[in-house]
């Protein structure tokens, strides 16, 4: 299942990044491995990617 939904990642467009913890979204496909939440601290490992499908659905 893990790889599934690795898959279905890589084929889509990444447009942006939200945050789980106070949904903060940094535009850009890419978040730096060094990047910081400027509204709650969180590091990367606590956002998720934000899809152009998802945005234009």
């Amino acid at each position: 299942m893990v790889l599934k939904e690795k898959n279905k990642a890589s084929s889509q467009h990444i447009v942006g990044w939200k945050c789980r913890r106070c949904g903060y979204v940094h535009i850009g496909e890419i978040l730096p491995n060094n990047f910081i939440c400027p509204l709650c601290g969180r590091g990367k490992g606590d956002f998720d990617p934000i899809f152009k499908e998802e945005i234009e659905n």
